[in-house]
Formats: C-alpha cells, structure tokens, sequence
C-alpha cells in the first residue's frame, strides 16, 4: 500500500509519500547428506512474517529569486520474524534411525533507519553560488537468535542430550555531517572556498548466550563488542583560470 501526495505554488514545493507492507513466506527444503559411515536425512518447514513502513516527506522554499531552503526526513521501520523446524533423523549406511536431531529456531529482527537533510542554497546573476548542507543519519537494529539443538530417541519420546544457545545483536550508528560551499569569479577566473565536517559513532554487539535449564547464561569467550569513533574536519580554497586552450587551478 503506497501513498503520495504533492503540492507546489510559487513558495512552496512539498511532497510526502508513504508505504506499508505487510506478508508472510513458508518454504520446505530437504537435504540428504553422508559423511563417512553417517546419512543425515533432513527436512525443514520455515514460516517468515515481514512488516515493513517508509514515510518519506519534505520540500523546498523559495525565499526570492537567489534564496532557496530545502528539507527532507525519510524512516523505514521493519519487523521481520523467522521461525523454522528442522528435524534430521541420523543413521549408520544400511543400518535404522538410531536418534533424531530437532533444530527448532527463532529469528527476530526489527530495524530503524532515520534520515534528515537540511539544504540552503544561494544563486545570483553574477555567478556567486553558496550552498549548505547539514545531514543527520540514525540506525537501531536489534536481532535475536535462539538456535536450539534437540536429540531425541528414534520415536522422539526421550531426549537424548541437546545443545542450545541464544544470540542477542543490537546494532547503532549516529552519522552526523555538514559541507560549506562558496564560489564566485574573480580576476578573470572562479574562486571556491569551502568546509565539511563528519562525525561517526558505531556500536555493534555480539552477545553469545548458552542456555542451560531455559536460563541465558554468557558465554564470554564467544562475545564480543565493536565500537568505532571518527571525526573529520576538512576545508579547500580553489582558484580556477583559463586562457584561451590553457587551464590552470590552484588550492
């Protein structure tokens, strides 16, 4: 489901536009594998519900002739949830099930994803340009995984032994930046003066959990956490000159 919606006068251009989407997928595969003197004869049904929302929307002002402001904001929220049963009955080649592998896992994950922009742009007849820009990016995402994995006697009725684990990774990212731009000719040519700035924060998280008797315990030795910090500050002065099949620069 999609909606747009524009409007434009002599001040103003606006536009929005908004979708929704909404479904489930179910898939089967089967796969018969032998290593050695082992068959694995599996077979997994999975089932993935997805949501996902897009609201994007923004416009321009035309202050006058010379002064344009612009801004825009665009989000995506997205919800998926994965389930799939596995079952894989285990056997010696020529010999009868001896036990059963059960494999049934959760996935969940669900992102936001925020961006802003601000524009401010200046044009005049005598060939001066100015242009600001200002950005704004905000990533969330948090995902889970429970990975269990059941034996069970060849009727299932008795487990055997299992091994289970619990995943937790939560993923932010804050992305702030801004550019200055001037131009305008001078003696004969085209000087340019210019600054941008960036910042950039990233945190990503591993949790590995193993789970005993139905409580997430730590495994430290399988954990880990990223983080990652930038910072740049930067500026140019350029000047430009051509005569006649000549071009020279300079900054």
């Amino acid at each position: 489901t999609t909606l747009n919606l524009n409007h434009r006068n002599k001040k103003f251009a606006l536009f929005g536009t908004y979708s929704h989407f909404q479904g489930k997928s179910t898939g089967f595969f089967e796969m018969l594998r032998i290593q050695g003197n082992n068959v694995f004869d599996g077979e997994t049904n999975s089932v993935r519900d997805m949501r996902n929302d897009r609201l994007n929307f923004g416009g321009d002002y035309y202050l006058d002739d010379k002064n344009t402001l612009s801004l825009s904001f665009s989000g995506n929220l997205s919800d998926n949830f994965n389930t799939s049963t596995s079952v894989t009955p285990i056997s010696q080649i020529n010999s009868s099930v001896d036990s059963i592998l059960r494999a049934p896992n959760e996935d969940n994950n669900e992102v936001i994803n925020l961006n802003t922009t601000f524009n401010y742009t200046y044009k005049d007849t005598s060939g001066r340009t100015g242009s600001t820009d200002f950005d704004v990016v905000r990533y969330l995402q948090d995902q889970t995984s429970l990975q269990p994995n059941i034996y069970l006697t060849p009727n299932q009725a008795i487990e055997l032994g299992r091994n289970e684990n619990f995943q937790e990774t939560p993923i932010d990212i804050t992305v702030l930046s801004g550019m200055l731009d001037y131009e305008q000719k001078l003696w004969k040519g085209v000087f340019a003066v210019g600054a941008k700035f960036s910042s950039v924060e990233t945190d990503n998280t591993f949790d590995f959990y193993q789970v005993q008797n139905g409580e997430n315990e730590l495994d430290s030795s399988r954990t880990n956490q990223f983080k990652y910090v930038e910072s740049i500050l930067a500026g140019y002065v350029n000047y430009k000159y051509k005569l006649k099949k000549w071009g020279f620069q300079g900054g």
